[in-house]
């Protein structure tokens, strides 16, 4: 196989037929050594990374999704559910996934992954009995998918010993963003790099404006001829005395009959401040982050925030959720453990400012969907005693025995309404008739 194949022609291609490639055959290289954008910047998921509105989108999203509580559930045969804290896979996702991360960096760190390339890959290591004992962390940048009989193969690239093995789709857990194949996920770094060009460009422009003694660029004007030693001499010394923030309110002296001219536009002209918030906005809208959550308050407001907050938390967090939750379950656990799930807890994302709150609880509380101790548990308090019982207000019951009762009160109202007659028989035997 040619270098051309090499590097063009082998990532992520079907084993069936070769000459059909996953997903575009270039990308991982475009990926490893930059993208050129129109704007000139060179754009990856690293370099992406130094705008700090990509870093703050994928902040959020990696600690919010880290940060939720996650358990295995069973199902019970009445039709609820109890978490399971003893089951091994508990053990995996809440607490230790490896020996050398916690459930929380393991998750913060798979969802940059997703944020960054698309997808996300971790190994899942069995004992003899096919239970899962550990899930590593894998780069993306290591892993060539291919596809055959139907099913996924991961071939693993060690970074140190550049070995590689195959594992199949079994034992690895495949995140993915979104996606034109349903196998493998968009990059969105790679969709947006002109985008993200922008925003990089707009951000060297500010710092080389600022380095400059926040001018822009001038002609010295000498009347006379300079040879090419004074011409260096001169643009050394300008340089020296009037270049960078610490210069810039330095007042130049001009010799020899020099003089300044001023080139280029300013700043403002340019739109530079426009431009810098408006590729922050872009940016939030491409992870779809609230602009408020990444420190963009200009539409901002005390009444929509909440709001806000909560339209993160059910359209932003959860179709993320439901992808980990799918994956994980059809991964982790086996055919005989068909009454067990795992479940991210997101009620905390959800549960506004205090008077909310306490409004949502009373009305659960009051129609008997909620206990004292279930509005404890999401409180994170204690529970008390006797707190499991279920209310309901006494002066509530079904509607069709409301109208049984009122039926029942009318007819005895009207069987008390009717007169009485007393008939008066005594002496009727006695009665006889004069004719």
């Amino acid at each position: 196989m040619g270098i051309w194949d090499r590097l063009f022609g082998q990532q992520q291609r079907s084993v069936e037929n070769p000459n059909t490639p996953l997903s575009n055959p270039a990308a991982w290289l475009v990926n490893l050594l930059g993208g050129q954008t129109v704007s000139g910047e060179n754009v990856n998921e690293n370099s992406a990374l130094t705008f700090s509105a990509v870093y703050a989108c994928v902040r959020v999203l990696s600690e919010t999704i880290a940060s939720l509580p996650i358990h295995v559930c069973k199902r019970l045969p009445d039709g609820g559910k109890v978490i399971d804290y003893e089951h091994g896979v508990h053990q995996l996702i809440s607490n230790e996934p490896n020996s050398i991360m916690t459930s929380y960096s393991f998750r913060e760190t798979l969802q940059t992954h997703l944020c960054l390339y698309g997808n996300a890959y971790a190994e899942i290591k069995r004992n003899g009995r096919g239970k899962p004992i550990s899930i590593k962390l894998l780069m993306p940048s290591d892993i060539e998918v291919y596809i055959k009989d139907e099913r996924l193969y991961y071939e693993i690239t060690d970074s140190n010993t550049k070995n590689k093995r195959i594992v199949s789709d079994k034992n690895m857990i495949h995140l993915t963003g979104l996606s034109t194949d349903g196998i493998m996920g968009k990059s969105p770094i790679t969709i947006a790099r002109e985008n993200i060009g922008l925003g990089l460009a707009a951000q060297k422009f500010g710092g080389a404006f600022f380095g400059n003694g926040a001018n822009v660029n001038g002609i010295l004007t000498h009347p006379g001829t300079l040879n090419d030693a004074a011409q260096k001499r001169l643009k050394r010394n300008w340089n020296k005395s009037y270049t960078g923030a610490s210069n810039g309110l330095k007042t130049a002296v001009l010799e020899e009959g020099m003089k300044y001219e001023r080139i280029g536009i300013p700043p403002n002209d340019a739109q530079f401040i426009e431009t810098r918030k408006f590729q922050v906005t872009e940016i939030a809208r491409i992870f779809r982050v609230p602009p408020h959550m990444i420190a963009d308050m200009e539409r901002a407001t005390f009444t929509n925030i909440e709001h806000q907050a909560i339209e993160f938390a059910t359209h932003t967090v959860r179709p993320w959720l439901v992808k980990w939750e799918q994956e994980l379950n059809r991964k982790l656990f086996n055919k005989a453990e068909s009454d067990y799930y795992i479940k991210f807890n997101i009620a905390g994302l959800l549960r506004g400012d205090n008077k909310s709150r306490a409004d949502y609880y009373k009305s659960l509380f009051y129609i008997g969907a909620y206990s004292i101790n279930d509005i404890r548990s999401f409180e994170d308090m204690n529970k008390v005693d006797d707190g499991d019982t279920h209310f309901v207000p006494t002066n509530m019951m079904p509607l069709e025995d409301m109208m049984v009762n009122w039926k029942n009160q009318n007819d005895n109202e009207l069987i008390s309404a009717e007169p009485e007659v007393d008939i008066d028989t005594e002496g009727d035997d006695d009665y006889v008739d004069s004719e």
